[in-house]
């Protein structure tokens, strides 16, 4: 054995002091940049979450805006914006957990909501219309529906089949 290679335990043979030195400098630059990889996939990762909770709130009070004015006050005055925000930061708890993605949805299913969104959407006041209605007791009546006029009488000149022009074979 030469004097640049220590004997460690059990026999086996350890790096010269040089060498050894040099190894324990690269382990700690591997070390550190671990650490930084970590740290900056961390902050990408908070910067990601803050990015969603925002999102989230922004669909919540979007949500908020087309339906808020069309709840009771008794039940609007329970969803202040403390409220909403509190909403939207459970909702990106629930969809991390749950591995949801609002981008992915709405990239899946974005048209079929605006259908819906379209269709039911001018309904909903007349819907919650009607509902305050029944529950004052006032009579309902439909919206936008005119009855309709008592049937004119046929006169004798208009008896079916004395003036009347058909398509296709003639019957006799």
């Amino acid at each position: 054995m030469s004097d640049d290679i220590n004997t460690g335990e059990g026999g086996a043979e350890a790096m010269p002091e040089d060498q050894a030195a040099s190894f324990a400098a690269l382990m700690e630059d591997a070390e550190a940049q671990e650490r930084q990889a970590e740290d900056k996939a961390a902050s990408q990762q908070q910067a990601a979450l803050a990015e969603q909770v925002k999102q989230n709130t922004e669909l919540v009070e979007f949500t908020w805006d087309l339906v808020g004015g069309l709840l009771p006050e008794r039940v609007a005055v329970r969803y202040g914006a403390e409220q909403r925000a509190r909403i939207a930061a459970s909702g990106t708890a629930l969809a991390i957990k749950r591995g949801w993605s609002g981008a992915e949805f709405m990239a899946k299913w974005g048209a079929e909501c605006a259908f819906v969104a379209a269709l039911v959407g001018p309904v909903i006041p007349v819907i919650i219309e009607s509902i305050n209605k029944r529950k004052e007791g006032q009579p309902e009546a439909a919206p936008g529906l005119v009855e309709a006029p008592e049937a004119a009488p046929i006169l004798a000149d208009q008896v079916p089949g004395s003036k009347t022009v058909t398509f296709g074979a003639p019957t006799s």
